[in-house]
């Protein structure tokens, strides 16, 4: 009778599935993951997008309850086990607590965060997303030689390892 309940000559379950599945295929963002020096801390590369895109400085959340601004932080605070989340120009590093093991979170935070390009949704809230001032100082002045060396040779290095540095002001006294 068990039979009868699926139709008689009705394809299996996996064949039956397989329109879904391909579906799904399609509305997903591949997401590569990369380790930090930080064995707690891992960037994520949604692949062809766009965190916060180029020229943005970065918005870092260290709890749930701040991320009103960001869907996409929120949607990774969901994940248990997330304690930080940093969203970069181009990537997203999520810390997570040490008493979780990566096997668990990381494939968890890879479809969060694959589902949500695919949606088409937006990162953060309209007007949330700073410029970076790199190009608000006169040109050869102290504080543009500084934002020159600091985005050539120490922003790469610091964004490898899942942060980012900023530059603020600099004090002539």
């Amino acid at each position: 009778h068990t039979g009868a309940v699926l139709g008689a000559g009705s394809a299996p379950l996996s064949a039956r599935l397989r329109p879904v599945q391909a579906w799904a295929q399609s509305r997903y963002v591949s997401v590569s993951a990369e380790p930090t020096p930080n064995p707690d801390s891992v960037m994520f590369h949604p692949a062809s997008r766009d965190v916060l895109g180029q020229g943005t400085k970065t918005i870092k959340f260290t709890n749930k309850y701040d991320t009103a601004d960001s869907p996409l932080a929120a949607a990774i605070f969901k994940v248990k086990g997330v304690s930080e989340v940093l969203l970069a120009p181009q990537h997203v590093t999520v810390t997570k607590t040490p008493s979780v093991d990566w096997d668990l979170v990381q494939p968890n935070i890879e479809l969060v965060i694959g589902q949500f390009y695919a949606a088409g949704l937006k990162v953060v809230k309209d007007g949330v997303a700073e410029r970076d001032v790199a190009t608000s100082w006169e040109p050869g002045s102290i504080e543009a030689q500084i934002v020159e060396l600091l985005e050539e040779r120490v922003r790469p290095f610091v964004m490898q390892d899942g942060g980012d540095v900023e530059f603020h002001h600099f004090d002539h006294d």
